[in-house]
């Protein structure tokens, strides 16, 4: 027979474990820095990059997200997803998460949209953790200047990369399109769906956005507005029983969460050929046949 002291553990230790398993069915992350976690206790297998930005259409300027569609459908429900820019992890190296986020934002850019792995490196992250295999993802989000990302651009770039033979620029070919999202549109779904959510991009299309970058959508609202006085919206965004927000209040959370590490392009677009590569950060036999095709990138850099 239990003690009463086993008793009590056995009942707070299944409390706990069943709390934790919701929060990680729900895609829970937290926001982890050298300085805060123990990341050599912790096992990631993949790391990416979420890109808010504030949009202008048709005069009305909103808080969006630019998200870029896989190209190989979800194995269980055949649908293309909408994600972050994202990948595995390669190899074991110091700064292994910056470098993989700004490598696989580069590729499945389409070589659009380059970041110095540096920039990165003083940046908080979300970690979500893969309750199945126990594997966590590293996710940054940073805040670019409006206009610079062009879903043209994109489309142009995706066409001389898939006219190319090259078998190392496989990893080029990974994405079909690119697309931004209103957070003030799918805030709500974003907050009480589990699992991929359906929903309308900024032009008005259903699309579906891929359960592990929702979640870290999801966290990373959390974080901002938990940090700067908005902890009432957290509450009421995550009770799925409390009115949704209005539009006045949906204006304020925007203007909290925007308040992010802001990135622009002093140079604007530079052909391939004429930018500078990091040897830490691409692989550099890839960057020598992107280099011969006339694409162009947009190289981004931190505000002063």
């Amino acid at each position: 027979m239990e003690s009463s002291l086993e008793h009590k553990y056995n009942k707070y230790k299944t409390k706990y474990l069943l709390a934790k398993k919701q929060h990680q069915l729900n895609g829970g992350g937290v926001i982890v820095t050298a300085r805060t976690a123990d990341l050599s206790m912790r096992k990631f297998t993949g790391a990416g990059i979420l890109l808010f930005e504030e949009y202008t259409n048709a005069g009305n300027t909103k808080l969006s997200i630019i998200l870029v569609k896989e190209k190989f459908p979800n194995r269980h429900t055949g649908i293309n997803e909408y994600t972050d820019f994202g990948g595995e992890i390669d190899k074991d190296e110091p700064h292994v998460l910056a470098k993989t986020a700004t490598r696989e934002l580069f590729e499945e850019s389409r070589g659009l949209i380059n970041i110095d792995y540096q920039h990165l490196l003083p940046l908080p992250f979300i970690m979500h953790e893969d309750v199945a295999t126990k594997t966590n993802y590293a996710c940054y989000a940073i805040n670019v200047d409006s206009s610079i990302i062009r879903r043209n651009d994109f489309l142009t770039n995706m066409r001389i990369i898939d006219a190319s033979v090259s078998p190392r620029l496989l990893h080029f070919k990974e994405t079909i399109d690119i697309a931004r999202f209103n957070v003030s549109d799918i805030i709500h779904d974003v907050f009480r769906i589990g699992g991929s959510i359906r929903c309308q991009d900024a032009y008005g299309n259903t699309q579906t956005i891929k359960g592990r970058t929702k979640a870290c959508i999801r966290e990373t609202i959390i974080h901002y507005l938990s940090n700067m006085g908005g902890q009432e919206y957290v509450t009421r965004l995550l009770d799925r029983t409390a009115p949704i927000l209005n539009m006045g209040e949906l204006k304020i959370v925007e203007n909290v969460i925007k308040n992010m590490a802001r990135f622009g392009s002093p140079t604007g677009h530079t052909p391939w050929k004429n930018t500078v590569y990091s040897h830490n950060q691409h692989d550099m036999a890839a960057i020598a046949e992107l280099v011969k095709l006339p694409g162009n990138n947009v190289v981004l850099v931190p505000h002063p």
